[in-house]
């Protein structure tokens, strides 16, 4: 595909850690439009707005909780072809996440043999107490309008 020539030109010709810069810095920039709907909401309704904004694009996405964790998981990456041969162009989803979950932290957990995204998010900074999981399901589970398929 163009975008995998192109991340692999870039890759041969300027190294990692430019294009690794240059990622995180598109995933930011495509994050700012969306900031606004979420400047009213923290913790969980925040982590559910982003689910929702990233449906809109196309996700496939659910969450579940795991120790201090929140995992989010998308079975529909825009990037999966891509990700096979160049897993930098994952900084794009990360970066996006993190500046949608600011002060949160993001990790990247992918599975690029599935196909899948996975993002562990620290919702407290480490030392902060994190809320206790909602009792509303509805919250943490995968979306009804985009079922998710089975986690293999």
């Amino acid at each position: 595909s163009l975008l995998a020539n192109l991340i692999q030109e870039l890759l041969a010709t300027e190294g990692n850690p430019p294009v690794a810069t240059l990622l995180s810095s598109l995933g930011r920039t495509a994050a700012g439009p969306y900031l606004g709907r979420l400047a009213h909401l923290n913790g969980r309704a925040r982590l559910n707005e982003v689910r929702r904004i990233m449906e809109e694009g196309g996700a496939i996405a659910e969450s579940c909780q795991m120790g201090p964790d929140v995992v989010i998981r998308d079975f529909n990456c825009p990037y999966s072809e891509v990700v096979k041969g160049q897993p930098e162009v994952c900084q794009v989803r990360r970066s996006f996440l993190q500046r949608l979950l600011e002060p949160a932290t993001v990790e990247l957990a992918c599975d690029h043999r599935a196909a899948r995204c996975e993002f562990r998010i620290r919702l407290a900074p480490p030392g902060v107490a994190v809320e206790p999981p909602s009792t509303r399901s509805r919250d943490l589970t995968r979306s009804t309008r985009n079922p998710a398929p089975p986690h293999r």
